[in-house]
């Protein structure tokens, strides 16, 4: 009989004091088969709030999170660091990212190590996300769901690799051997991902988009169910336009992934790029300068407006290397 593969859950923490006990009860109801060994990283992205000492009293008084959770600084703010933190620091083969706000059901552990037991070429694995009941929610909140990493990412459960590419970080289950592969071949992230409390995005996607490049592929499951406890107070138009200006910092960076499988082209170039987003704008010209001053509630121009602000933002800031990144990718990846 093959060997189990145990299984390490990471919830990357910033200032989590108020959300983190349901997850915490949440895995603490976890049923597994003999023999699955597993345990839960807390790391705890620098937070300024009461997070590790929450923590800590409910592990005084839950001899299953006693047993299960190691609490881990990192002091580097971003959760692109927190997930390096929890890849370096996990004790099994299979690292399993879930949210301060993610509800697992009772299956998670065993349900994720068995889909990569019986997927050796699949480093990641991702699966259907559900909202809790919600109140009053905004009456474009079905259409935007998936901004809040809410639906399903796959038609059915399968080979996702080639149709979609990626999985949600909430929910993404990384075997430990395909990112130690595109370790030791230097690759770092691009993007850093949220960053405290702003409203950045796409490391997820690119470590996907990494580990694609290198020949593995990427699982969805519909079966594998969390529960994403939205905090109500991000459920606005406000919040919305600011994550679409993130979702095109994190396109901007996504982009190396796919001209490195591409035949190198001028357009590629980072200037080239930035004018074609230069252009998308000034063709939506009045509507920029009215979005600037209103709301516009709604409205997907808007919204369109912001992911080219944030993607020509990126390309600005990083100008050469967005081109030495797709290079890396050529030739390494």
């Amino acid at each position: 009989m093959a060997k189990k593969l145990g299984v390490s859950i990471a919830i990357c923490s910033h200032n989590s004091e108020q959300v983190i006990e349901k997850t915490l009860l949440h895995l603490s109801k976890q049923k597994t088969s003999p023999g699955r060994k597993w345990e839960i990283l807390l790391i705890d992205n620098k937070s300024t709030d009461q997070t590790t000492k929450k923590v800590k009293n409910l592990m005084s008084i839950n001899l299953i999170l006693k047993s299960k959770i190691r609490i881990i600084k990192e002091n580097k703010l971003g959760i692109s660091n927190a997930r390096l933190k929890a890849l370096i620091s996990s004790n099994y083969e299979i690292i399993s990212f879930i949210d301060d706000d993610n509800w697992v059901t009772p299956n998670w552990v065993e349900k994720a190590a068995t889909i990569m037991e019986n997927q050796p070429s699949f480093a990641v694995c991702g699966g259907h996300n559900r909202a809790p009941k919600l109140d009053n929610k905004p009456a474009w909140f079905e259409k935007y769901k998936e901004c809040y990493a809410i639906g399903k990412q796959g038609i059915k459960t399968g080979d996702i690799t080639s149709e979609r590419g990626f999985v949600w970080g909430a929910g993404m289950s990384i075997r430990k051997k395909a990112w130690e592969e595109i370790n030791q071949k230097g690759f770092k992230f691009f993007l850093t991902g949220r960053i405290g409390n702003t409203r950045s995005a796409g490391e997820d996607s690119e470590l996907c988009f990494a580990l694609r490049l290198t020949g593995w592929k990427i699982w969805y499951d519909e079966e594998l169910v969390l529960t994403h406890d939205i905090d109500t107070k991000r459920l606005n138009w406000r919040e919305l336009r600011k994550m679409f200006r993130g979702f095109g910092v994190g396109r901007a960076g996504h982009d190396p992934y796919f001209f490195a499988e591409q035949p190198s082209k001028f357009s590629q170039h980072w200037y080239i790029q930035a004018l074609i987003v230069l252009i998308g704008i000034l063709k939506k010209a009045n509507k920029f300068v009215v979005s600037r001053l209103r709301l516009m509630e709604g409205d997907a121009d808007v919204l369109k407006i912001e992911h080219m602000i944030g993607h020509l933002y990126f390309l600005l800031s990083e100008r050469g290397k967005f081109d030495k990144r797709t290079n890396y990718l050529r030739i390494n990846l």
